[in-house]
């Protein structure tokens, strides 16, 4: 996962977020407020980030999707972000409520059905509709296509049907195949670390260009 999030950070938020500069809004006993937007004023990629420090809440909203994280204790925003910085399924697990946070490709699914059946040394020969392995796999690989939309993965009956020919406890598995942390989510967790950052509050103060 962390591998997965350098990954994004390097070739998405650098380069989008290049020009953003945070503007804090408030900062009471109760509550942080704090916009993340572009120093011409675009609102692409723009984020808010509100914190509510006595209920231990975090509300994010803007062009990157919404969400709301609550860790019912108290909490400030520089702690907060101690606590999701390199711990994103961490965070992920305290939402409340929150634009799609997975994402599933169908190439990830297909790959993880392969290595599914590669770990438990299931032998691919010949079935309904298929003499091969390779025409199993592309059996399943039209069918992985018919099960995704992008946000979800929900098995065709056809492509259940193929894999349940060689593991019947395919349900504890197959639904789970291709799931990804969306990319927002790794967006939101470094425009807020930047935020605190440029205002000053946690080390590491950089201005915005």
């Amino acid at each position: 996962m962390y591998d997965e999030q350098t990954k994004i950070e390097q070739q998405w938020c650098v380069k989008q977020f290049a020009t953003h500069k945070a503007t804090l809004i408030q900062d009471t006993d109760r509550y942080f407020a704090a916009d993340w937007r572009r120093s011409d004023g675009s609102g692409d990629y723009y984020a808010n980030f509100i914190v509510d420090k006595k209920r231990g809440s975090l509300i994010i909203s803007g062009d990157l999707g919404d969400c709301i994280a609550t860790w019912y204790n108290e909490l400030t925003p520089a702690k907060l972000c101690g606590f999701i910085r390199h711990d994103v399924g961490y965070f992920i697990s305290k939402f409340q409520a929150s634009s799609d946070k997975y994402v599933y490709d169908e190439d990830n699914v297909l790959a993880d059905i392969k290595k599914y059946f590669r770990e438990y040394d299931y032998e691919v020969n010949s079935g309904l509709d298929y003499a091969s392995e390779e025409e199993f796999w592309e059996l399943v690989s039209d069918e992985v296509n018919n099960s995704c939309d992008g946000n979800s993965f929900h098995p065709t009956e056809r492509l259940i049907e193929l894999i349940k020919e060689y593991d019947s406890d395919y349900w504890q598995w197959l639904h789970y195949c291709g799931k990804r942390i969306h990319k927002r989510v790794y967006l939101w967790v470094y425009a807020f670390e930047k935020t605190l950052k440029q205002l000053g509050y946690i080390e590491g103060n950089e201005k915005p260009v």
